[in-house]
């Protein structure tokens, strides 16, 4: 069974339609529009990002191995969220030949991809990387940053109401 995000893309999108039918009536124009939602998605990113405290961080990282740290501070922030939620997980685990972002009940991985991931080449490894480990009987769901960071409690919603 695959995890699908696109209810919670949806939700997203939807959230700010308000504030687009708003612009629309000032009389801005779709591209206007189409901006104002990007500038709105990249505030929030970054609200999400100062969102770390420099303490959590330092505990975070203390409770994992040396050479399995974050790759971003997008992880360390999940991490916590988890944490908080208090959802077993285990992060940046290692299943040869790939090391996964996180780990949920021994069969749900979740990845989180930042911008890096929109490119091609990345694209391909991502795609063979999930066959891999869907393969060994792993389900896969990739969260992209922005995602996360409009909405991180439907997110945790979502993998806390997954089932195998």
């Amino acid at each position: 069974m695959k995890l699908n995000i696109s209810k919670l893309r949806r939700k997203v999108i939807n959230s700010f339609v308000p504030i687009g039918e708003s612009l629309r009536n000032e009389g801005l124009s779709d591209n206007e529009i189409v901006r104002a939602f990007n500038n709105h998605m990249d505030l929030k990113v970054r609200n999400y990002y100062k969102s770390l405290d420099r303490n959590i961080s330092r505990v975070v990282l203390s409770l994992v191995k040396p050479d399995s740290a974050a790759d971003s501070k997008a992880e360390v922030i999940f991490y916590d969220k988890l944490v908080k939620e208090e959802i077993s997980f285990q992060f940046q685990y290692e299943i040869s030949p790939y090391r996964v972002d996180f780990l949920i009940n021994g069969f749900l991985i979740v990845e989180i991809d930042g911008p890096h991931h929109n490119n091609e080449k990345q694209k391909i490894y991502d795609k063979k990387r999930d066959k891999y480990l869907e393969k060994y009987g792993y389900t896969v769901v990739r969260y992209p940053i922005w995602l996360i960071a409009m909405d991180i409690d439907a997110v945790v919603e979502q993998i806390r109401d997954f089932k195998e």
